[in-house]
């Protein structure tokens, strides 16, 4: 998805804006907006991190959705396509 966004011109560099800290001994990569911590799964950083598990992945596909939610769909009046949200929903049944 990340891939697709950057082929149509809207590139997401995370590294440009995400800082990080240790929790527990485990490296945690955040981004700090105005009065929040926007906390980015790992394996979106870490490329090479294969281990994704469904939580982490999940937090990645809504992480990505309000990207394009805020940046793209409603600047354009565009709806939320209902395919992604059912494939979104098909990691919160499991």
């Amino acid at each position: 998805e990340l891939k697709l966004l950057e082929l149509v011109g809207y590139n997401i560099d995370f590294n440009k804006f995400i800082d990080h800290e240790l929790i527990n001994n485990e490296k945690k990569y955040f981004i700090k907006s105005k009065n929040e911590r926007i906390y980015v799964p790992n394996f979106l950083i870490e490329t090479e991190n294969k281990n994704i598990d469904k939580f982490n992945y999940l937090k990645g596909l809504n992480l990505i959705g309000d990207y394009m939610i805020k940046n793209i769909l409603k600047p354009n009046n565009i709806n939320y396509p209902n395919s992604r949200l059912e494939f979104t929903n098909l990691f919160k049944l499991n």
